[in-house]
């Protein structure tokens, strides 16, 4: 995607010699024949650090401002002459930790921190139950180190810090990936925190039930959450079979003025079971919407304060109650599934 903001380059002065002398020149610490030394991750911290870098792109109208703390994809190597790239999966992924100036003007290094995603061979000496559980848009962050010149960047890209264990978690957008480990020198570790301040510690807490982890590609693996304990549990540990199904009501099965249908569709959404996972729709297909990783209850929060809104306006008319279906995508989704109502383990609350 992307080269360094060009500069101004200098024409090097030949030394004189004095007459009769033949001086060799004298190569920095770690050159090689009179060359520039060669830069890694060891020899990185000794070059200039700068706090921001502007790359211009290939068309010379893109420009990105490079800087600490940034998400990237990075051409593999095989690909050193490749300028498009439709898919990340082609790349590598890196966390820029610091940014430095090159030996060469013009030149600049970034010392970057590796992600990993699902299916790379780095996590094949991992606990095999945490890798069966890793989702298709899921990385892993390291402590592991690498170096690359500012022209092997392809383009920035955006990965969240997911918490399977918090209700609230903020909606991790589909097409975005999300992290909820860190790999420290080989042992992989529980994620908080930020990227660039990541809080490492105990794994998620996964269900409450059988302590796996929260698995967002299988559909036997959904989870329902219980508000009395405020926890997540997978479907199949509560109960063999649900105990029944029903499907969320749409406006026409309430009945009085626009106001109240309203306020009645807001109270039949809160009790519906707040659920994330895999749902597949239909037998060869599964698709992942925001609202299966984070879970359904964000969905009807965000709903119901649309609606709550609505209400405070007077008067509120037949048109506002029937268009409010269509506000939220997710829940016009929600309305095609039978939805399971179960009794929690833990509580024997009606989840």
């Amino acid at each position: 995607m992307a080269r360094t903001a060009k500069t101004k380059g200098r024409k090097a002065k030949k030394a004189k010699s004095a007459p009769g002398a033949a001086k060799k020149a004298k190569s920095a610490p770690g050159a090689v024949g009179g060359k520039s030394p060669v830069i890694t991750v060891a020899t990185i911290k000794y070059l200039k650090q700068v706090q921001k870098v502007t790359l211009i792109g290939e068309n010379k109208k893109d420009q990105h401002e490079l800087e600490p703390g940034q998400v990237l994809y990075i051409r593999r190597p095989e690909m050193a002459h490749q300028t498009i790239f439709d898919d990340g999966w082609k790349t590598n992924m890196v966390y820029v930790v610091s940014v430095h100036e090159g030996h060469v003007e013009g030149d600049h290094w970034v010392l970057c921190k590796n992600l990993y995603r699902s299916n790379e061979a780095t996590l094949a000496h991992i606990d095999e139950d945490r890798r069966k559980n890793l989702g298709i848009a899921e990385v892993v962050f390291s402590s592991d180190e690498s170096i690359y010149k500012t022209t092997d960047i392809v383009s920035p890209v955006n990965v969240h810090i997911f918490n399977e264990e918090d209700f609230d978690q903020q909606v991790i957008p589909t097409s975005e990936w999300w992290c909820r480990y860190y790999l420290d020198n080989g042992e992989l570790r529980g994620l908080r925190g930020t990227l660039s301040a990541p809080e490492l510690g105990e794994f998620h807490e996964g269900c409450a039930q059988c302590q796996e982890p929260y698995n967002s590609n299988d559909h036997a693996k959904q989870q329902i959450y219980c508000r009395h304990c405020g926890k997540w549990l997978h479907i199949s540990c509560c109960i063999d079979e649900p105990a029944m199904n029903k499907r969320p009501p749409r406006w026409v099965e309430s009945r009085g003025p626009a106001t109240e249908k309203a306020k009645q569709l807001v109270k039949n959404l809160k009790d519906l079971p707040i659920i994330r996972g895999a749902f597949y729709l239909d037998e060869e297909d599964s698709m992942r919407e925001d609202w299966m990783l984070c879970g359904s209850g964000l969905v009807v929060t965000n709903f119901q304060a649309h609606v709550d809104s609505l209400l405070a306006r007077t008067p509120l008319t037949e048109r506002m109650v029937n268009d409010l279906f269509g506000h939220e995508d997710v829940a016009a989704d929600i309305s095609e599934i039978d939805l399971p109502f179960i009794p929690c383990p833990r509580c024997h609350s009606q989840l």
